[in-house]
């Protein structure tokens, strides 16, 4: 659990230090025994291996956790590791095949608000990338209307906004300035 502690404080700082930290404590808890906990590092790891560009090593943690939660039947673990895999399909998928994963999540995920609108964040990231702003627009006006949390409400502010000026509505995306505002206090990511 201290892994786990160091792992979650060095994500604010460094992917680096995160993965390095998520490693030590996956094998704490598997060496352990205490499988559940390592399918939830297995996640973390396949997120931060998504956002660093690292897909095998994430595919790999996802897939793994999957097989983990399958076997505990833990359902929450599996909701939230189809959502980490359509993270990495984002980035290594054709769109469709994104969407519908983000999309059957989104539609799965009414126990977890978090979970349902972090899918459909990255849904709206997804349909970006192919200029289907609307459709973007969409997903992002979809998460922020279910999800508090801060990192929903700037991630989702952000993708509104640029599904907004890409649509030449201008007027609307100013409005969101305050939503993604810098946070000097959360610190930064080194790698970004």
């Amino acid at each position: 659990w201290v892994a786990r502690a160091r792992a979650t404080a060095s994500g604010r700082r460094s992917f680096d230090d995160a993965i390095a930290c998520f490693v030590e404590a996956h094998r704490a808890h598997v060496a352990a025994g205490d499988m559940r906990s390592a399918a939830q590092i297995g996640l973390y790891l396949g997120s931060f291996y998504t956002w660093s560009g690292a897909w095998e090593q994430a595919g790999e943690s996802i897939e793994d956790a999957l097989r983990v939660a399958g076997r505990l039947g833990a359902d929450y673990l599996t909701l939230w590791g189809r959502y980490v895999r359509g993270k990495l399909e984002v980035e290594t998928e054709p769109y469709e095949k994104a969407s519908a994963t983000l999309e059957a999540v989104a539609a799965r995920g009414v126990s977890s608000p978090r979970i349902r609108a972090g899918a459909l964040v990255f849904g709206a990231v997804a349909a970006q990338r192919v200029g289907r702003f609307d459709v973007a627009e969409s997903w992002a006006r979809s998460a922020l209307a279910l999800e508090p949390a801060l990192v929903v409400m700037r991630a989702g502010s952000a993708a509104l906004c640029r599904a907004l000026l890409a649509q030449r509505r201008v007027g609307e995306a100013v409005l969101l300035e305050p939503a993604l505002a810098l946070r000097p206090e959360l610190g930064a990511i080194s790698e970004l």
